[in-house]
């Protein structure tokens, strides 16, 4: 061979080994990274744009970054990565928890529940003179809610607190002793405040539920709902970043807010049933249901001048929860009515809401490069536990109040009261 085409040839195995090289770097680029916790992710993140800057192996430029994300990374690209990046992770929070206490679909069977109450009262004020089973007609409800929700800080996930207040209000007729068909308005509002200084969040949520109840023997009950409701988040997440090094910090520590807001959707279904012993004055029975719950999220993009902001992927989360429970309850005559005070425990068990990734940009990296971070994977058993009381007062109004609590759930506690009342006509 000619020293000419050994030199050829040594130009063509350089040339496709420097092809080679840089297709697996713009791969790289292009591939999410494996899915790890928020922070982490994000600081890595930082560390790869600053360490990119005049192109790896000298092979390609890399796409350019906005003037603040920029600012991160000044040339030239040396010393130790940046360190601390953000305190929140704002993504988490816009797709509900499913383990609260009280939810759309819960208010409503909680409802139905106390309205059995108050028709299992033979001869009670406001109560059929003939059989529990023989009212007929219409009736309208209200009630409010407060649910109080505390997460802990976890390796995937920051910790927060949340209050929920919400009311739901509707209206039901009883088409014949075994049926009874309704509908109502759900609304609530959600205002929690992240641990460590983190930021705050708002979600407001409405709309409409269908509901029944079916009676297909005496004492056997199934109760059915149905609804959708329309979401509204808003998320004022804290972030910060420090780059720093023996002699040469890489920039100055950045501290500040970073807002967002975005809409979904929620579309739910749940049935339940039950059988009712009465002993005497003494109504208990087990319980049974299953709960489904579909939600989804529309991608949204963070506003601010940190260079930190994100433009996070669209979301959804599924839930499939069933239940197992017992029910009690004592009814006791006073003179102004009826009381009845009762106690419930369940045990629920998650199918579906797994561990999920949520894929996010930042917003001045014009080579939209994809990352992802991690949610806290799912407790699949824990328990609610529950009590309250129902008067039944003259002339068919019914007051009710209940209290429930999530117990067993790693790093998540709920505590949620539901106030209302009942008026037969």
């Amino acid at each position: 061979m000619s020293k000419t085409a050994r030199v050829s040839t040594s130009a063509r195995t350089r040339f496709w080994w420097a092809s080679a090289v840089a297709l697996l770097s713009l791969a790289a680029l292009a591939s999410p990274v494996y899915a790890q916790p928020f922070d982490n992710v994000v600081t890595g993140a930082l560390d790869n744009f600053c360490s990119r800057l005049g192109g790896p192996f000298g092979i390609f430029t890399p796409k350019p970054l906005g003037p603040n994300l920029a600012r991160l990374c000044p040339l030239p690209a040396v010393g130790p990565p940046p360190q601390g990046a953000t305190s929140a992770a704002g993504g988490s929070v816009t797709v509900d928890t499913t383990r609260g206490a009280v939810n759309e679909d819960q208010r409503l069977l909680l409802y139905l529940k106390e309205k059995r109450e108050q028709e299992n009262q033979p001869g009670a004020p406001g109560a059929s003179a003939d059989s529990p089973t023989s009212i007929r007609g219409l009736g309208v409800f209200g009630s409010g809610n407060f649910e109080r929700f505390d997460k802990d800080v976890t390796r995937f996930e920051p910790g927060y607190t949340s209050d929920n207040w919400g009311f739901t209000t509707g209206g039901d007729y009883r088409l014949d002793p075994r049926l009874l068909l309704g509908a109502a308005f759900n609304y609530s509002r959600i205002n929690g405040k992240f641990d460590r200084n983190g930021g705050d969040f708002e979600t407001e949520s409405f709309g409409p539920l269908l509901y029944g109840s079916i009676l297909p023997m005496p004492r056997l009950f199934v109760d059915v709902v149905a609804g959708y409701a329309r979401k509204h988040y808003t998320v004022n997440r804290a972030v910060s970043a420090t780059g720093s090094g023996p002699g040469f910090p890489l920039f100055p520590t950045v501290i500040g807010k970073v807002l967002s807001d975005t809409d979904g959707n929620e579309y739910l279904a749940a049935l339940h049933f039950g059988y009712d012993f009465h002993l005497g004055n003494v109504t208990i029975g087990p319980r049974g249901g299953v709960d489904y719950k579909y939600t989804t999220l529309d991608s949204f993009r963070e506003r601010g001048s940190t260079g930190l902001e994100l433009v996070y992927d669209p979301q959804h989360q599924t839930s499939l929860r069933t239940t197992v429970g017992a029910f009690a309850s004592i009814a006791l005559s006073t003179a102004i009515g009826v009381l009845v005070p009762q106690g419930t425990f369940e045990y629920l068990h998650e199918f579906e809401n797994n561990q999920r990734a949520i894929y996010f940009r930042f917003s001045e990296d014009f080579g939209r490069r994809r990352f992802r971070f991690q949610t806290d994977p799912p407790d699949r058993d824990y328990f609610n536990l529950g009590g309250g009381l129902v008067v039944v007062l003259p002339g068919g109004v019914s007051p009710f109040i209940n209290y429930r609590a999530l117990v067993g759930y790693r790093n998540q506690s709920s505590h949620a009261v539901n106030l209302g009342f009942r008026v037969e006509f």
